[in-house]
Formats: C-alpha cells, sequence, structure tokens
C-alpha cells in the first residue's frame, strides 16, 4: 500500500515540476487571483476539483451558499485535525490516508468472507493499483 502511494506522489511531484499548473486551475472562480491550499506547492497536487470548496469549508465554514452541497464531516474533521497539525489542508490529506487505510481493511475484511487471504489481498492491491485510486489521498470526501 505505501508503495503505490510512494510512486504517485513522486509521478505526481515530477509532472507538477514538468507541467506547471496554470494559476487559474487553482480557484473554482477563474476571475480570482490563485488559492493555493498549502504552503507547500508540491503538495497541491492533491487538492483539486471539489477540494478547494472542502477546504474552504475547513477554513471558514459555509460563508459561500455554494458550499452548502457538501456534507460537513470531512470538512469538519480537517479542521479540528488542522489544530494538530496547523494546516488543514495537510490534515485533511492525513483524514483522507487514514480513512483509506480503514477502506482497505474493510474490503479485505468483506472479501475474505468469500475468498482465500490471498485473493482478498488482490482485492486490495487491485483497489490501490486501479487508476482513479489517488482520490482516496486526495482531499476528498471519498475515502471516507
Amino acid at each position: 500500500m505505501v508503495l503505490t502511494r510512494v510512486a504517485m506522489f513522486i509521478t505526481g511531484a515530477v509532472a507538477r515540476a514538468i507541467f506547471p499548473l496554470a494559476p487559474e486551475w487553482y480557484n473554482p472562480d477563474p476571475l480570482q487571483p490563485a488559492i493555493y491550499l498549502s504552503a507547500w506547492p508540491f503538495i497541491d497536487m492533491w487538492g483539486c476539483w471539489d477540494s478547494h470548496w472542502l477546504w474552504g469549508i475547513s477554513v471558514t465554514g459555509y460563508a459561500n451558499p455554494v458550499g452548502l452541497n457538501f456534507f460537513p464531516l470531512y470538512p469538519l474533521a480537517a479542521r479540528y485535525a488542522g489544530f494538530v497539525t496547523g494546516d488543514p489542508f495537510i490534515a485533511g490529506l492525513l483524514v483522507s490516508d487514514a480513512c483509506m487505510v480503514g477502506s482497505c481493511y474493510l474490503l479485505y475484511k468483506v472479501a475474505r468472507l468469500d475468498l482465500d487471504p490471498s485473493r482478498s489481498a488482490g482485492a486490495v492491491a487491485f483497489l490501490l493499483l486501479f487508476p482513479t485510486s489517488f482520490i482516496m489521498n486526495a482531499f476528498f470526501t471519498e475515502s471516507l
């Protein structure tokens, strides 16, 4: 599990260095200046699409009515974990990672009901190697 996540991080960091993102991709409103979710730009690759809305809710609450369609559990977890880390974005990534580990464990246990241990571990490996599995590490609610 760790190797797939490290490989994704290295691939993303190299891609970010070679192909820097346009500033307007960092703000849901392209007419506004760029929003950087973390003090470290190489970690911002884990925040895209709805991450900006979830980050905004974790920092300011539901100040923007457009964000009302997001359930508050993940932003609240990121906010309170942010008191420990000092950065709600990093905290949200840690929450996502912890939930991903829990999801992998639960998938293994469910697969174990019908399969032998090696095939159950294979189910977890397929989940982690699937091309869109990076979403489980990103600042998203999907890992919950």
